[in-house]
């Protein structure tokens, strides 16, 4: 009969072993990617990608711009005058103090420092400055060539106040993009880390265990041991939950540290605290939490 039935049932296919097992792997990787540490760096990481694509278009505009600057200044200069290729290092010099002003204002925002008083209009005003300066000077060199200042190009006019205004934009959002990754950072790293409350109830814990070994050796006063207990069951009355095996490191020890959060209460971690407080998963928080344990049985 049970030959009869194994054959009658079909076998898996390897597809179905596949996906059973990126199943098994996609649930390992999405409780690894709710550790509040593993989210931060993510969010770091994306910071820093950002901000580099940021840096490297504001390069670029500054470099179109540096173009308008130097027509616009070095008129009917030869390339053999000084003064042809200094006008060169006028917007470069002009969009570095820019950007130094935009590294100050991340920074700041990156340490969660209010920075809306007077050094914020300055730096506000000193970027204003900037921008009018590198608009006017684009501005006059979208020109017809040889022509007077109304003989304006539509199309150079166009791109030459494009780029000056995109340059400025991008300048206003960069520290606001700096504020909201700082504010979410913030808000993914724990704000209490797993080794601080771990050392309180391991040393109470240690401690009674080793009265609880000195005190039966005499044994002239058997009865005296349960109150001993009961004392102990009143430090740690609550349940430890039991993991499953495969539970990585970092996931116990942030439901450990939520145990530890939680006991004083009087009762134990369930799967509404791990879907609550951990923000996990409801089908992750069912299979990693077995079952809670009583704390006693886990003294020799």
């Amino acid at each position: 009969m049970n030959d009869k039935d194994n054959t009658d049932q079909p076998a898996e296919s390897k597809w179905i072993t596949r996906l059973r097992k990126k199943v098994t792997e996609a649930e390992q990787a999405h409780g690894l990617m709710l550790n509040p540490y593993a989210r931060a760096t993510s969010l770091r990481a994306a910071r820093k990608s950002i901000t580099r694509c940021m840096w490297l278009f504001l390069g670029l505009g500054i470099a179109f711009n540096a173009s308008g600057v130097q027509a616009t200044l070095a008129g009917n200069r030869d390339m053999a005058d000084p003064q042809w290729w200094a006008y060169w290092l006028l917007e470069p010099a002009l969009g570095g103090l820019l950007i130094t002003v935009l590294r100050w204002e991340a920074k700041m925002h990156e340490e969660r420092k209010d920075i809306s008083g007077d050094e914020y209009r300055a730096a506000r005003r000193l970027k204003w400055l900037l921008m009018a300066f590198t608009l006017t000077a684009s501005v006059l060199a979208s020109r017809q060539p040889g022509g007077a200042l109304w003989e304006i190009d539509p199309g150079q006019l166009l791109v030459h106040v494009l780029f000056p205004v995109v340059t400025y934009l991008v300048a206003e959002v960069m520290p606001l993009m700096m504020a909201s990754f700082a504010d979410v950072i913030a808000d993914a790293e724990p704000t209490d880390p797993a080794p601080t409350p771990a050392p309180g109830p391991a040393t109470p814990v240690t401690a009674a265990s080793s009265t609880v070994v000195v005190e039966p050796t005499p044994q002239p006063h058997p009865q005296e041991q349960q109150p001993t207990t009961a004392q102990s069951g009143t430090q740690s009355p609550v349940p430890a939950p039991v993991l499953d095996e495969a539970t990585p490191a970092n996931i116990r020890a942030q439901v450990e540290a939520l145990h530890a959060e939680i006991a004083p209460t009087g009762r134990a971690v369930t799967v509404t605290d791990l879907i609550e407080r951990l923000r996990y998963p409801e089908s992750y928080a069912r299979k990693i939490l077995i079952a809670p344990v009583a704390a006693t049985n886990g003294h020799h």
